[in-house]
């Protein structure tokens, strides 16, 4: 952790450790952090969403409907759970949403870290760990919300570094924004809108339909040039096709039977 300056604090061991580790960062009890957990998988089911990580419809019960008593965890009593419980990188993607916060996981046995974006949309990204001193600067420089963890591929523990500013603890969910709509929804909606002509004025229906006329023009000019492009080929191809079969003889005949030549009209 010299590259960013940075020093390890330990958590207990309890299968909480991840919830354990964000919760000293953000000066908050590990179950707080779980009940804000819960909300913020509540929020996303109520909005009909997903985090891109998850598409499990389960996973968010299983957030939502964790033991009540699991609220009243505090930091420095054990309350263990089974292995089946333990946090992972859905549940840090769902706290870098809900805090808005770049999460960087570095790991202890791999020269890599793992960061994780405030976009529900994104997936975890894997780097190489001599980038992180650059990354590091650059959110310094930028201002960017970012914390650091740290893991041996079975415990996490939290990372301070250097003139940390404090996180604010007083989390509230994150303005939702609606999934971009795919490109078959995209036709869907630019159809609805050109049939959608009762209330046009005059002139907003003249603009549509220039532009519809362009596009129609446009369509109509690849189509032409697309059907050029074919029979040039196959042009070329009857050519190379009739110069092969053709021999002396068949020239013969065919000179003769050219208007203005004698010679049978037939072979």
């Amino acid at each position: 952790m010299a590259t960013i300056n940075g020093s390890t604090t330990g958590v207990t061991g309890d299968g909480h450790c991840l919830r354990r580790s964000l919760g000293k960062l953000w000066d908050m009890h590990p179950g707080e952090v779980i009940g804000k957990m819960r909300e913020g998988a509540r929020y996303i089911q109520q909005n009909a969403g997903k985090l891109k990580i998850e598409s499990n419809e389960e996973w968010y019960e299983c957030v939502i409907n964790r033991p009540s008593q699991w609220d009243s965890i505090q930091t420095n009593t054990s309350h263990a759970c089974s292995r089946e419980d333990w946090g992972g990188d859905n549940e840090l993607c769902l706290w870098a949403y809900i805090t808005q916060t770049t999460i960087i996981l570095t790991n202890k046995n791999h020269s890599t870290y793992t960061m994780y974006q405030p976009d529900r949309n994104s997936l975890p990204t894997i780097h190489d760990a001599r980038q992180l001193q650059r990354l590091h600067d650059n959110f310094i420089l930028r201002g960017i919300e970012h914390a650091y963890l740290i893991y041996d591929g079975y415990h996490y523990n939290p990372i301070r570094y250097t003139n940390e500013t404090p996180r604010n603890k007083n989390i509230t969910m994150p303005i939702w924004v609606a999934d971009p709509p795919t490109q078959k929804g995209k036709r869907k909606h630019i159809t609805i809108s050109l049939d959608d002509s009762d209330n046009d004025s005059d002139s907003n229906n003249e603009d549509r339909n220039y532009d519809e006329g362009k596009h129609i023009t446009r369509h109509r000019q690849k189509k032409i040039k697309l059907e050029q492009k074919t029979e040039r080929l196959q042009c070329k191809k009857r050519k190379k096709t009739t110069a092969e079969e053709i021999t002396p003889e068949h020239r013969y005949k065919a000179h003769k039977t050219r208007p203005g030549n004698s010679g049978p009209t037939s072979d």
